[in-house]
């Protein structure tokens, strides 16, 4: 089982840096731990913002890199009539899916647009992120 799908992320509440791994919510506090094996001392160097917390899709875009709820992604799509758009648009969890906005779909599934996670097709669209919901855009 691809264990990138249930992986976490969320900005520390004390520094602000990115922590991925496994969520715990323990009260009115929201922790990001990471996987066994990438160390682990005391609980507040845990603890972050829940504003900021999103699943992995088990996607990944061009660069390889996984796609997350709340990144910020280019979309460039190739229609069958060969006009080419370019989308900017969030991915959101709605209705038990990762979805996007484009001009033309609206709520589309992430899935329908994103390559095999394993590599094994070449991606029907061209997706790069491009920043998050919580970051500047770079």
């Amino acid at each position: 089982m691809d264990s990138s799908r249930y992986t976490f992320r969320g900005k520390r509440r004390h520094g602000g840096e990115w922590l991925h791994g496994n969520l715990s919510v323990q009260g009115e506090c929201v922790f990001v731990f990471p996987y066994p094996g990438d160390g682990l001392d005391s609980w507040d160097n845990y603890e972050v913002d829940p504003l900021t917390i999103g699943q992995c899709t088990g996607l990944v875009d061009r660069d390889n890199a996984l796609i997350f709820e709340g990144d910020i992604i280019k979309l460039d799509l190739l229609h069958l009539d060969g006009t080419e758009q370019t989308c900017i648009t969030a991915v959101d969890w709605e209705d038990s899916a990762f979805v996007i906005s484009t001009d033309d779909e609206r709520d589309a599934f992430l899935a329908a647009f994103a390559a095999c996670p394993q590599r094994q097709c070449a991606p029907l669209y061209d997706i790069k992120i491009i920043g998050n919901t919580h970051d500047d855009i770079r």
